[in-house]
């Protein structure tokens, strides 16, 4: 998980946090979260808008993810 991380979630969201394929915001969240889709791993993260920082929370196997 965590090359998958490095190599492929950590540089999409990068370069465009709020929105592309598997990129959902989470209704009543708050602070408000996103997840991302990729495979069978579920990625939650936060977003600092003033500071453009992303914030990641948690990583979960999709068995074990909200959904």
């Amino acid at each position: 998980m965590e090359t998958k991380l490095r190599d492929y979630v950590y540089p999409i969201l990068r370069n465009g946090p709020h929105s592309g394929l598997g990129i959902k915001c989470l209704k009543n969240w708050h602070p408000p979260t996103w997840r991302y889709r990729v495979g069978d791993w579920r990625f939650f993260f936060e977003i600092e808008e003033k500071q453009r920082i992303v914030y990641m929370i948690a990583a979960d196997h999709r068995k074990e993810a909200y959904r």
